[in-house]
């Protein structure tokens, strides 16, 4: 991997992660998706065991739409190869015959959704607390309730290509006068601003393993959801 940063010490870099971090969950992010993976690479280089690696750094949530979550949201981690994959199976003590359903994470914020009262959060706070984006998830035209069976669904709240091409790439935001980064991070800042914005008409929300067709515009989908199953089903013959 290629770095466009120098640290000096760890110290320095994990200064530069927290703060990072701290931005980017407040909404106002700094850098991309990208430098902000390449610096915990380092960091995960320079200091394997770094105590940053244990916990859970909780994501600010002003106090007016601070809520207790209905049921837990918990976090997720990344994996690049297929081998982190199966080090995180044998972790788990199962059978050579258990099954493991995967799907792919999309590149948004998490967002948990009741189904009956059309409330909506994301994840944020010390455990068990979130984020109200009820009004956010309203204010966009293009997230809708199929019909379904569910109380309380998982999803990602993301832009989608065709929209980020259309309405966010290369252009600045009428808010900070910035160049918007990427779908995620705008998808981020969107939800964590105080007041839903026009913007938001511009997002959706895909509901995991529930309505597949509000994935549209996502043209890899199929086949990846392939490539995964294969790999999975190799990892339980070995």
């Amino acid at each position: 991997m290629e770095l466009n940063f120098t640290v000096e010490t760890k110290d320095v870099l994990l200064d530069m992660i927290k703060r990072h971090n701290k931005m980017y969950r407040m909404g106002t992010p700094e850098i991309s998706d990208a430098e902000y993976d390449a610096e915990i690479e380092l960091l995960k280089t320079l200091d394997p065991d770094n105590e940053w690696f244990k916990h859970t750094e909780p994501a600010f949530v002003p106090e007016t739409r601070k809520r207790a979550l209905p049921i837990p949201m918990k976090s997720l981690n990344k994996v690049k190869d297929i081998s982190e994959l199966k080090k995180w199976y044998m972790s788990l003590g199962l059978k050579g015959n258990a099954g493991v359903i995967c799907m792919p994470k999309l590149d948004g914020l998490s967002l948990l959704y009741n189904e009956l009262t059309g409330e909506a959060y994301s994840r944020g706070g010390i455990e068990n607390e979130g984020q109200d984006c009820t009004s956010h998830y309203r204010a966009s035209i293009q997230c809708y309730n199929p019909a379904s069976s569910f109380h309380y669904t998982f999803g990602e709240f993301v832009i989608n290509r065709s929209d980020w091409e259309q309405h966010f790439h290369g252009k600045r935001s009428k808010f900070t006068g910035d160049i918007f980064k990427s779908p995620r991070n705008t998808a981020a800042g969107l939800l964590n601003r105080d007041e839903p914005c026009d913007y938001l008409e511009h997002a959706s929300f895909f509901r995991y393993g529930v309505d597949e067709s509000s994935l549209h515009d996502y043209n890899n989908f199929h086949s990846l959801v392939i490539s995964i199953n294969k790999s999975i089903f190799t990892i339980l013959l070995l």
